[in-house]
């Protein structure tokens, strides 16, 4: 090989050397930030995150309150138709006793006709 060959091989071999640091100095960089990332994730999935915690309260403070409205609609319907049933049982109540006084007085009627 000739002399200027040789020195333009051995460049070539140093600028490959070179990139392969400045990618593995980038690599290991990159795997301490991939192991910050996942130490942050263990302590969220273990000790659980404030807002992350906060997050599903609320959420389930709201379902919560979805659900209490939706059982308070529902008493107060119940409890229209127990008024509205508890109207009609004194309506029938009166007419019963209505009836049963025009029976008596049918009966007493009867009863002096004798």
């Amino acid at each position: 090989m000739e002399e200027p060959e040789k020195k333009g091989k051995t460049k070539d071999i140093e600028d490959l050397i070179k990139q392969t640091r400045q990618i593995n100095s980038k690599l290991e960089r990159l795997d301490g930030c991939i192991n910050r990332v996942n130490k942050k994730l263990e302590n969220v999935m273990m000790k659980g995150h404030t807002s992350i915690r906060d997050t599903l309260k609320d959420l389930i403070t709201e379902m919560k309150d979805e659900l209490l409205t939706s059982v308070i609609n529902r008493i107060d319907q119940l409890e229209r138709k127990m008024f509205e049933r508890e109207q009609e049982y004194d309506k029938l109540k009166e007419s019963v006793q209505s009836l049963d006084k025009t029976i008596l007085e049918k009966n007493i009627e009867k009863e002096t006709r004798e």
